[in-house]
């Protein structure tokens, strides 16, 4: 998993999974690309898998970027 993959990183897993989110950092839209799809068996747990805390840093960053 990676947040804000490198091109090279793109390369390797074209299967991707978009999350949008509000500027409070809940999560507001999701989007799934790529060749193959993922099942939806396998969606849950990768967003389990996913360190929220990290999102929402990462959110609050880049608004906090937009802002000022």
């Amino acid at each position: 998993m990676f947040i804000d993959a490198t091109p090279e990183e793109e390369t390797a897993c074209p299967d991707r999974i978009h999350l949008f989110f509000k500027p409070s950092g809940k999560i507001c839209g999701i989007r799934t690309e790529g060749p193959e799809g993922l099942e939806q068996s396998r969606l849950r747990p990768l967003l389990e898998v996913s360190d929220w805390v990290v999102s929402r840093r990462v959110v609050l960053t880049l608004c906090s970027k937009d802002n000022g």
